[in-house]
């Protein structure tokens, strides 16, 4: 994968106009090409809201920036985020494939992405997947990423 420049996390100036609670978004530092689209310096690259109980991901353009983000958000916002949710969508017919699609054809890896959270954040994470719509698939997954100890044995 490509790494990409990506400016410091900040609080989103639009986002508390949704809701009541903080949220931050990370912005691309430089032009960059990826998953077959082109993006220019400044577009959204992450973002979410930091909830009492959680950080939700409201958008991510790519899985691996994540911890980062999260990182990112305990900076700003003191506190340590254990619980990461967001939604796996699926593509439509023609688009790149989306992490609904990696879950759905067995190419996404949690334990890789709970390894990467605890090499960024430290502690120990695990992933959870979930059918949003058990009776519709094409609705997507529920993804929590949760921090279940703060030390590794």
């Amino acid at each position: 994968m490509p790494a990409f420049r990506l400016r410091p996390v900040e609080f989103d100036p639009f986002g508390g106009t949704v809701v009541p609670y903080p949220s931050f978004q990370q912005l691309l530092d430089e032009p960059a090409f990826f998953n077959g689209r082109y993006y220019l310096p400044g577009a959204e690259w992450t973002g979410g809201v930091l909830y009492p109980t959680h950080l939700g991901i409201s958008f991510a353009e790519r899985l691996a920036d994540v911890p980062e983000f999260v990182a990112g958000v305990e900076a700003l916002a003191g506190p340590c985020v254990d619980l990461v949710s967001g939604t796996a969508s699926i593509s439509l017919p023609g688009d790149p494939p989306l992490l609904g699609d990696w879950i759905v054809s067995r190419q996404f890896d949690p334990v890789r992405l709970a390894r990467t959270f605890a090499d960024k954040l430290g502690g120990i994470w695990v992933v959870d997947v979930r059918l949003r719509s058990p009776t519709d698939p094409q609705n997507g997954y529920d993804v929590a990423i949760r921090r279940t100890s703060r030390s590794v044995p």
